[in-house]
């Protein structure tokens, strides 16, 4: 008889099954079960940001040649926000734009800014502008 442990053979297939992650774009942790949920939330995005989504936008980009929509009014996107993964980058975003304007209409409240300062910084928020 022989000891399984001194084999190490789940090792070797943990190794494997990384590998092929890896060859594949994945991040391995998604496939983890002793990983917490936000590093597997965080590996779900890294495999939308690095691997899923740029392979797409080429896909995207070789049917807009094909039909060559830069000839015309309309053009194919992808758009990823809806998925769940990329709702808490939204509220994050959304919650640190409404800080910032916050903070910029007290400055200017207290005359710390002019109006054109204060304009200014909004749009770098993407807040105001023309329409």
């Amino acid at each position: 008889s022989i000891d399984v442990e001194k084999l190490k053979l789940f090792e070797e297939i943990a190794a494997d099954f990384q590998s092929i992650c890896t060859g594949f774009g994945m991040a391995y942790e998604m496939f983890t079960a002793n990983q917490t949920y936000d590093n597997k939330l965080r590996a779900e995005r890294q495999t939308y940001q690095n691997t899923i989504i740029p392979m797409a936008n080429e896909k995207i980009g070789a049917l807009n040649r094909k039909f060559k929509t830069h000839e015309k009014s309309w053009h194919i996107e992808i758009d990823y926000s809806y998925l769940p993964i990329f709702q808490e980058n939204i509220r994050e975003k959304s919650v640190s734009t409404k800080q910032m304007a916050d903070a910029f209409a007290i400055m200017y409240r207290d005359q710390a800014i002019t109006l054109e300062q204060y304009q200014a910084e909004l749009l770098k928020l993407g807040i105001g502008g023309k329409s």
